[in-house]
This record gives C-alpha cells, sequence and structure tokens, in this order.
C-alpha cells in the first residue's frame, strides 16, 4: 500500500482492533518523516560571492510576450460525441440564435 487508507477503511480496522499503521504506507512513519531532513544543507551564500560563468551571464531573459487576460479563463474542451451544443431559441418569435431580452423581431400573432 502506498497511501494512507480512507476514513471508512479507518472504520473497519479499528472495529477489527487492528494495528492501523501497517496498513499506511512507510512513507508517513516517524522515522521516514525524519529521515527526509538527515542530509547536509548546503548553504547558497551572498549573490556577490557567485561564481558565474560568463556564458550564462551574457543571456538576456525578456518577459514573455503577449498579456494575461484578467478574468476566469474559458474552457478549452472538446465535446464528447454525445455532447451538442444547445441553440437557444427566442420564446417571442420562435426563432434560434437569440433570447425573448434581445429579440428584435415584432412578435407573433395568433
Amino acid at each position: 500500500m502506498d497511501e494512507v487508507p480512507c476514513i471508512h477503511a479507518v472504520a473497519v480496522i479499528r472495529d477489527r482492533e487492528l494495528i492501523l499503521y501497517d496498513y499506511c504506507s512507510n512513507y508517513y512513519t516517524k522515522e521516514s518523516l525524519l529521515a527526509t531532513s538527515e542530509g547536509i544543507v548546503y548553504l547558497v551564500g551572498n549573490q556577490n560571492t557567485w561564481q558565474v560563468p560568463e556564458e550564462v551571464e551574457e543571456v538576456l531573459l525578456l518577459a514573455p510576450e503577449g498579456t494575461i487576460k484578467s478574468g476566469r479563463p474559458k474552457k478549452r474542451r472538446n465535446l464528447s460525441t454525445w455532447e451538442t451544443k444547445k441553440s437557444v431559441k427566442c420564446g417571442r418569435c420562435g426563432q434560434y440564435g437569440h433570447n425573448r431580452k434581445t429579440c428584435r423581431n415584432p412578435p407573433k400573432r395568433y
């Protein structure tokens, strides 16, 4: 098992009076957590003392072209074969492509 069991599994494990930690991944043990920070961490130091190669210093980085539009991004997904785009039908004149609020046609006479 490579994850933590869900709450339903935890309830069953506790009901049967089993050890919960036997059903969890070893990554979630105290020993694994402590082992993640036992290596040596080297400090970067002051930026003025860095030794940067000349070909790296000569590279000019520009900002990406284009602008980011404000607001929520539009959905860019392909419709499945069973999905169809519903066309809006006007309740006033019965034509497709607009609704009653934006209708410019005269109302139907019965």
